[in-house]
């Protein structure tokens, strides 16, 4: 948990809206709480169908970042029921089903590039989505 201090009002979030992809794992999870005590609503999209959040001010939506073709849908729901985000931030980490089974030393090289597909494509193409989706909305 982020402590309050004397540099807190610098980062003052006050009315802004941030969406966290993998907000329920455990660096985005930290992100949305931080976000939230300087002022944002958080909107956390991520597949754990739990979330740990008890915040009013954090938002839970459903989401499969494996399915990064359906971002843009997502943000424009988004932008209908709240307003168009004003930070994105991607704390996701998509895997095969068979990653956690694996150790390092056993792993084999097409789940590896498998993984690392996922991983590197939903962060570029959510990127490009948003900032696609940015540009026509005329935010800076």
């Amino acid at each position: 948990m982020v402590k309050k201090n004397k540099y807190i009002n610098k980062f003052k979030l006050n009315k802004k809206l941030c969406i966290v992809v993998g907000g329920s794992g455990l660096i985005g999870n930290e992100i949305s709480k931080a976000l939230v005590q300087v002022g944002a609503t958080v909107i956390n999209l991520d597949i754990e169908k739990n979330p740990k959040q008890k915040s009013k001010k954090i938002k839970y939506i459903n989401f499969d970042c494996k399915n990064y073709s359906n971002f843009s849908d997502e943000l424009n729901k988004i932008k209908k029921k709240y307003k168009f985000p004003d930070i994105f931030i991607n704390a996701s980490y998509p895997t095969s089903k068979d990653w956690r089974q694996n150790s390092f030393e056993k792993i084999k090289i097409e789940s590896f590039q498998q993984n690392i597909d996922l991983h590197l494509n939903s962060y570029v193409m959510m990127a490009k989505q948003f900032a696609d989706l940015l540009k026509k909305s005329g935010k800076s």
